[in-house]
């Protein structure tokens, strides 16, 4: 039989003890490194987020500095364009493609001109479109405040709008037309065909209707219409008119010093601040039928003249007879 030493059970029970301490850190160490796992888990998802929060903040301060550069090139295009007006220079104009030489806008209009087409319709005639232009303006940064000074917050948010709106209004503007027109000279032949300055008419009387414009047509097109114009003449018509088939091309250009109708701006003027063009890029044209005749006027009837009294006659006067005498 072995005996125990007398000190065995001591070290027994240290050992037990120094067990059960290492069996209680080892499962303290996986407590601790699931709970470790869920704060970190926690401290990514907090820094995702951060991160995400500062992307947003970055993109804000980018497009809040582009808008900021575009009104400091319009501030710098204003003051520009005021030194030169202070000091006697008319502003540089525009590319005026669209604009006949002369043009003044719609003064053109005939008094008491009779005007048969339906020009509530935008279609309908020169000064319809223009109008149409201006509802469009009117529905949109019309609206907005123009601010009293020029380098006022709310003068700078005008022109960034309205500039905004007009490069909108020039890609998306869509409108076919189908008008009499009567060319106004000799079209300009250049590559690509040729530009007529026309003016339309009102196909029943006849009648000016809104400013000359530009008609662009293909050489195609040019060449056909020569040659109906050419057969007309021939057979003794006088081919003045043409039927226009087309589609509109409208140009909206953003002027910072024009708040009000000016002697620079052609008749361009839209409303403050915002100039106006238009042409027609044409997709058919054909000689028209001549303009139909005034109405026949009776003719004037002069006053009648009552017919004219002779001179009245003194009554005859009769001599007594002589007295006789005795002899």
């Amino acid at each position: 039989m072995t005996l125990l030493h007398p000190s065995a059970p001591a070290r027994l029970g240290r050992r037990f003890g120094l067990a059960a301490v290492m069996l209680l850190a080892i499962l303290g160490c996986r407590v601790a490194a699931a709970q470790s796992q869920g704060d970190l888990r926690r401290e990514n998802e907090r820094l995702r987020l951060l991160v995400d929060e500062l992307e947003a903040e970055v993109r804000r301060l980018r497009t809040q500095l582009a808008d900021s550069e575009a009104a400091v090139a319009t501030l710098q295009t204003l003051v520009s364009e005021l030194e030169s007006a202070g000091s006697g220079t008319p502003p540089a104009a525009a590319d005026r493609s669209l604009t006949p030489p002369g043009d003044a806008g719609d003064a053109t209009a005939e008094p008491d001109a009779v005007v048969t087409v339906d020009e509530s319709r935008p279609d309908a005639s020169p000064r319809a479109v223009r109008a149409e232009a201006r509802r469009r303006w009117a529905d949109g940064p019309g609206r907005l405040d123009l601010g009293l000074e020029a380098a006022s917050p709310q003068r700078i948010n005008h022109l960034r709008v309205l500039d905004a709106w007009a490069r909108e209004q020039d890609r998306t503007w869509r409108l076919d037309v189908d008008w009499i027109v009567e060319p106004l000279g000799e079209g300009a032949v250049d590559p690509t065909g040729t530009t007529w300055t026309v003016q339309a008419r009102d196909p029943v009387t006849d009648a000016r209707i809104g400013a000359p414009f530009l008609a662009h047509a293909r050489s195609g097109i040019a060449r056909s219409l020569q040659r109906e114009h050419a057969q007309a003449t021939a057979r003794g018509a006088t081919a003045t008119r043409i039927r226009l088939v087309g589609a509109v091309v409208v140009r909206f250009t953003v002027d910072p010093t024009r708040r009000e109708p000016g002697p620079f701006d052609g008749g361009r003027l839209l409303a403050p601040f915002l100039n106006f063009e238009f042409g027609v890029e044409a997709s058919r044209m054909s000689v028209a039928e001549a303009a139909p005749p005034p109405p026949a006027t009776p003719p004037s009837t002069p006053p009648s003249t009552p017919p004219a009294t002779p001179p009245s006659t003194p009554p005859a006067t009769t001599d007594p007879p002589p007295a006789e005498t005795a002899g």
